[in-house]
């Protein structure tokens, strides 16, 4: 895109009232990304050390305006482009002076963005007891993510953070519970087939028996022979 390129893009969604009102009334923040993106063409140069865009002095300073004026009405858009790119705000900061930007909305311009990239950290209120039973002034308490507190106030309420729960001393001392089956040793049993047979001593004294029973028939029958 050339210059001309540009200059069209400016007509159409910045120089044109209808336009603009549209913008501002619809979606302000797209509004304000795409002045952004211009502005962000007018300060990119290209290998060759020329611009992309070298946008006239006046249209240069009434993007800043718009972009100035969108920034401080409607809140900062953050695109990747405006809030990602500091490079872009401090060119915006120095061509402000120069377009016509008032002190005020200069003040209120650097609030905006300042509040919007500067990270945040969460805090808890905490209340307190002075010494002489009345109460003490809120402060401000940061916690971590695994830290708790319960604070009674005098009102019958507190602040209540939780965190994971870690097992006492004692308690890890404890034996564990398993659950699960106990093994048992077992003697095999040869009572049953194919397995050895036991004998008791009233057997033993029946075969016996009949061992002697029939020896003393056997010599018998011998006997007679002879």
């Amino acid at each position: 895109m050339d210059d001309s390129d540009w200059e069209m893009v400016y007509d159409t969604y910045v120089n044109d009232p209808d336009m603009k009102e549209w913008f501002k009334e619809k979606c302000p923040h797209a509004y304000q990304s795409i002045t952004a993106r211009m502005l962000e063409t007018t300060r990119k140069e290209m290998t060759n050390g020329e611009k992309y865009w070298d946008a006239d002095p006046e249209i240069l300073n009434a993007l800043v305006n718009e972009y100035v004026e969108s920034v401080v009405e409607d809140g900062v858009t953050c695109c990747h482009h405006t809030c990602g790119n500091p490079l872009l705000d401090e060119y915006v900061k120095g061509m402000m002076s120069v377009a016509g930007v008032s002190q005020e909305l200069q003040d209120a311009y650097n609030k905006k963005i300042s509040m919007a990239t500067t990270p945040k950290t969460l805090s808890f209120p905490s209340s307190s007891k002075s010494s002489s039973g009345n109460k003490g002034s809120s402060t401000p308490e940061v916690m971590s993510a695994n830290q708790t507190t319960v604070q009674e106030t005098d009102a019958g309420y507190g602040v209540d953070t939780r965190k994971a729960d870690h097992p006492s001393s004692a308690d890890s001392k404890a034996d564990p519970y398993v659950e699960g089956y106990e093994m048992q040793k077992e003697k095999p049993d040869y009572s049953k087939e194919g397995g050895f047979v036991s004998f008791s001593g009233s057997d033993l004294l029946g075969m016996l028996f009949v061992v002697l029973a029939l020896g003393a028939i056997f010599l018998g029958l011998k006997r007679r022979k002879f």
